[in-house]
């Protein structure tokens, strides 16, 4: 059930970009590295974020490497090599209040509205972001960590900031 927001047309990527939320990791993502195969049932209990993220500030995506000056044991002359992997991650959520009480629309907030959650964010693009997973779809998922959510603006829609720090990362093929 989509939420009540106050433009429908705000949905992430102009509506091509899917993003669900779980808190348990697929069988396989703590192990290996490169694509992971992901079976459909995976998702069942997943919370369908589009309609929750707001777009023009949500970002969960690589971003440039840390780049370190090294001199190589044989050698005098110093090195630029890339150092680890970084990413961008940031997600306002619009919150679903009645009479003051998060309601049922409020999912997305409820599962990773609190400092210290670990949770799984599935990101699909270029589908339409209200078609359901389906097998061969491709996409990642990453593992983030919650921090402490901000309110938003006394105006408009209710929203809160949830700064998530990307613990891992990897790209997923689901399979039927």
């Amino acid at each position: 059930m989509p939420l009540n927001i106050p433009n429908p047309n705000l949905c992430l990527a102009a509506g091509r970009t899917r993003v669900d939320i779980s808190l348990t990791a697929p069988a396989g993502f703590h192990t290996g590295e490169g694509n992971l195969n992901v079976p459909l049932s995976a998702l069942s209990n997943a919370i369908f974020a589009g309609h929750a993220l707001e777009m023009s500030s949500f970002k969960l995506q690589p971003a440039a490497s840390d780049e370190a000056d090294v001199t190589p044991l044989a050698s005098t002359v110093k090195v630029n090599m890339p150092g680890l992997e970084n990413y961008e991650a940031n997600a306002v959520l619009f919150r679903s209040i009645t009479n003051g009480v998060p309601d049922a629309d409020d999912a997305a907030f409820a599962a990773v509205g609190e400092k210290g959650v670990v949770s799984y964010w599935w990101k699909r693009e270029y589908k339409i972001a209200t078609v359901d997973w389906a097998a061969a779809d491709k996409g990642w998922i990453y593992e983030v960590r919650s921090d402490h959510p901000i309110p938003g603006e006394l105006s408009g829609a209710i929203t809160a900031q949830v700064p998530i720090k990307v613990l891992r990362c990897r790209p997923i093929t689901i399979t039927a």
